[in-house]
């Protein structure tokens, strides 16, 4: 198994920016490829998914962002349109989360969201 290299920036991202507990941070990645099966599937917004599913609006919401993890509820969603929940909900390193966690802080003028 490779070993995993981190850089001295990468430990001070970690020791600034780790995420511990939600809110998780923004996942752009992850928001455009559930809206891309919801389109494939005919869906075209995420109230209509949520009638669906019978889910509640905002929390299907924060999942679909990111900003809140439910494996139960991404394996609900991704099997409902037709597509692996690894493809959908991409699993994040403590690492990833951190840089995003950096630059939605940055893009808010240095304050938590």
């Amino acid at each position: 198994m490779d070993e995993l290299k981190l850089t001295p920036e990468d430990f001070l991202i970690l020791e600034k920016y780790a995420v511990t507990s939600r809110p998780y941070p923004f996942d752009l990645e992850r928001k455009q490829k559930v809206e891309r099966a919801m389109f494939d599937a005919g869906i075209r917004s995420v109230s209509e998914l949520a009638k669906r599913l019978k889910m509640n609006q905002g929390v299907l919401s924060n999942i679909i962002n990111g900003t809140r993890l439910s494996r139960k509820a991404e394996t609900r969603i991704a099997a409902f349109l037709k597509r692996p929940a690894a493809e959908l909900f991409p699993v994040r390193t403590p690492l990833e989360l951190a840089k995003m966690n950096k630059k939605q802080i940055e893009s808010n003028g240095g304050r938590v969201a």
